[in-house]
């Protein structure tokens, strides 16, 4: 009796997987994809954006560490 529910469950799950992976191919059918125009477009404007916000970081943080270099400098001169 038992090796009857373990036989039924396993075939169960086979089911349920096969199920799953007709499922997922039809999904993947209604993907509407991007042409290799678009795609080529759109890296080149994630690219440049990453680009364009490190050298941002960057300056930002040139600044900040002169900055706060010229506060400690000042402060000493003022303390002594």
């Amino acid at each position: 009796m038992v090796s009857q529910l373990k036989v039924t469950s396993i075939k169960e799950k086979e089911g349920k997987t096969s199920s799953y992976f007709r499922e997922v191919q039809k999904e993947i059918g209604k993907i509407t994809w991007v042409t290799k125009k678009e795609l080529l477009k759109l890296t080149k404007v994630v690219l440049t954006a990453t680009v364009l916000f490190g050298f941002g970081i960057y300056f930002m943080d040139v600044i900040l560490q002169n900055s706060l270099q010229m506060i400690f400098k000042v402060a000493r001169l003022v303390i002594g």
